[in-house]
């Protein structure tokens, strides 16, 4: 005797015509895409502020470092460490993208390049620290005082500035620049 092909719909529970459904229909794929758009276009906004925020935060804590550098190095060479804004080498200005920390050899101990949207601005003879670690007692505190800045006026909080005591120990506090820095 004679097998004819098995149909597949002849087995049973399923009827004939119709296919098993796998995967998705055209209408769950377009409410699964616009339920993904509505979310990214609420969430990209707000992670581009987030990463400036970090980043701020991260340039910041950077230059605090390099300036606790500078004290330490001060204390333990027993001479002046200057820590500033610079444009380039040991020549201290009032807004730059470095912050360098130079003996009084004029040597580089430490120098820190900043992203091109970071800026960073501080006092044009930049901060001296002595040997004892502390800095002149006759500096005024406009003078005491270094702000990195990303210039965005989404950031909200886009300015901080790190304020150094007579002691030489410093904080960092975060300003409203207005979008601006100095």
């Amino acid at each position: 005797m004679l097998q004819r092909n098995k149909n597949p719909w002849d087995s049973p529970g399923k009827s004939p015509g119709r296919a098993s459904a796998r995967g998705f229909t055209l209408v769950e794929l377009m409410v699964t895409v616009a339920v993904i758009a509505v979310i990214g276009a609420v969430a990209v906004p707000n992670m581009r502020t987030i990463i400036l925020r970090n980043r701020l935060k991260s340039q910041t804590e950077d230059v605090a470092g390099t300036m606790q550098l500078a004290r330490s190095e001060a204390i333990r060479t027993n001479a002046r460490v200057t820590a500033c804004v610079s444009s380039g080498g040991i020549t201290c200005s009032t807004s730059a993208q470095r912050f360098v920390v130079f003996n009084e050899a004029n040597e580089i101990l430490r120098e820190v390049a900043l992203p091109a949207d970071v800026q960073v601005s501080g006092p044009a003879a930049g901060i001296v620290f002595r040997s004892s670690g502390r800095i002149d007692s006759s500096l005024p505190a406009a003078d005491r005082v270094v702000v990195v800045c990303i210039p965005d006026a989404n950031l909200g909080e886009n300015q901080r500035e790190i304020t150094v005591a007579l002691g030489g120990a410093s904080t960092s506090t975060p300003k409203n620049g207005g979008g601006s820095c100095p």
